[in-house]
């Protein structure tokens, strides 16, 4: 799995690899009220009717969605044993939703020690300028800057041959996306009441001196923003949303017998995002 081509190493794209399954209209606009998880379609069902199962316990959010923090991405990809996806004939211990089934395990430690480090970065450096970017902004030459470290590590091995195993794992994302903002601002002229018109600018009524201090609580337009003519014209910012999301697990296992084992696991994941430079409701 972890060869993969995954971007953010976000399990929850394994399985849009199978057949039937593509993500649903509505999995953009995602809120803390609504989730963050992709919404997931299985033969045209809707995204709240599939089940999320890891170690045989529900993982699914409180909207029945993947659960996953701001940046969208179902971490923990190291600690991942096995995955599989149930889309049809489903067995009677499924029975609770009409969609799919996603079913993971978790790692657990073995006889042997074994562990790892890693980190994966991914910056704008070889990034070009979106359509978006090129076609609304095209007077402004600059690239959003964007950068994503992915970093973490596991070990595991035996507390007592053959009998008590351990498994522990941590693993960190931190992501700077820059996003251009587009606003529609009152240009100079039209702060101090002078608006054009098809003979010329023309005076509209002076602003009293009691409206300038709010006025000026607005930005001006932008010098690459496009004037359109009627005393407003564009302002034009770049503003950074950073997310942070770490994610740990740990497992021990106990061989009771060669027919009988027992395992407690604990998985653990926060996040803490925000916008910071941004202008909005203009």
């Amino acid at each position: 799995m972890r060869d993969l081509p995954l971007n953010g190493r976000d399990m929850s794209q394994l399985i849009l690899l199978n057949p039937g399954v593509t993500l649903s209209v509505n999995s953009t606009g995602s809120t803390a009220f609504s989730g963050y998880g992709k919404r997931i379609s299985i033969a045209g069902m809707r995204g709240e009717d599939n089940i999320y199962i890891l170690d045989g316990g529900l993982i699914g959010d409180f909207r029945r969605h993947i659960p996953a923090g701001p940046s969208g991405a179902l971490l923990g990809l190291e600690t991942v044993q096995e995955f599989q996806v149930l889309t049809n004939s489903l067995g009677a211990q499924y029975g609770r939703m009409l969609g799919g089934v996603f079913n993971a395990v978790s790692k657990s430690g073995t006889n042997a020690w074994h562990g790892d480090a890693y980190e994966f970065l991914r910056n704008s450096a070889l990034d070009a300028r979106s359509f978006f970017d090129v076609k609304q902004f095209p007077s402004d030459p600059r690239l959003p800057p964007f950068r994503r470290n992915q970093y973490g590590a596991t070990f595991g091995g035996p507390i007592r041959k053959d009998k008590i195993f351990f498994f522990v794992a941590y693993e960190g994302m931190r992501e700077a996306r820059t996003d251009t903002l587009r606003s529609n601002v009152m240009t100079a002229d039209a702060r101090l009441g002078r608006l054009p018109g098809p003979n010329g600018t023309t005076t509209i009524v002076p602003v009293a001196d009691i409206i300038k201090p709010y006025l000026a609580q607005w930005p001006l337009p932008s010098p690459q923003g496009r004037d359109f003519g009627d005393g407003t014209a564009q302002f034009i910012r770049q503003y950074t949303q950073p997310n942070y999301e770490p994610f740990g697990q740990a497992r021990v296992d106990y061989q009771i017998s060669p027919s009988d084992s027992l395992f407690v696991r604990y998985s653990g994941s926060n996040s803490l995002a925000g916008c910071f430079g941004g202008l909005s409701g203009l």
